[in-house]
């Protein structure tokens, strides 16, 4: 299970990167502070919860992995919703790539970040749209995205209840850009493009 000291120091490193977005992190926060127990990661808290994703970047074609959301009708990184399992975060974000993908193990190599560990890259906070199929109603994602390097092979297998198709997309698709925009550059350093 994940702890709520991982959540703080989590909150905290993406607080000193991201000053400017203070006001998004207060409701993750004030929830970490007052959830008396229940999980934030319990897909039945309709206020919302914790997620995570993985980027997975290929190194050597500097291309990062989407997969086309079958209820969401995008194109994201693979993730999902947190599992009492899980230990860490960054295991869940490896859980969920691997599950969505087959890309599992040390195929996937995790970027440390924050004194030789790996924490969030980013995130995200969105609505997701009711789902009457699962009984649930709209609800909150605080989504925290972990950065994965691969550099295996580009063909994947994907969940098919998950999803309904993969792409390599390149860095300087003005999709991955929109979609990366506060860490596009980040992604950029650490593959070789030609200029």
């Amino acid at each position: 299970m994940i702890s709520t000291a991982e959540l703080e120091r989590t909150l905290e490193y993406l607080r000193a990167i991201y000053p400017e977005r203070q006001a998004e992190l207060e409701p993750l926060s004030e929830r970490i502070r007052s959830s008396s127990g229940r999980s934030l990661a319990d897909r039945s808290n309709s206020e919302g919860h914790l997620t995570v994703s993985g980027t997975v970047l290929h190194v050597r074609t500097g291309r990062v992995l989407l997969l086309h959301h079958r209820a969401l009708g995008l194109w994201i990184p693979p993730g999902g919703h947190i599992e009492p399992g899980d230990d860490s975060l960054p295991a869940a974000a490896a859980r969920e790539v691997c599950e969505e993908t087959g890309i599992c193990g040390h195929a996937l190599r995790p970027v440390c970040m924050s004194g030789g560990l790996q924490t969030a890259l980013d995130f995200d906070v969105f609505t997701v749209p009711a789902n009457e199929r699962r009984g649930e109603g709209a609800h909150r994602h605080y989504n925290l995205r972990y950065l994965f390097l691969y550099d295996g092979p580009e063909e994947v297998r994907i969940a098919p209840d998950e999803s309904l198709g993969y792409r390599w997309y390149p860095l300087d698709d003005p999709y991955v850009r929109r979609l990366y925009e506060r860490i596009w550059s980040r992604l950029r350093q650490l593959v070789s493009l030609p200029r």
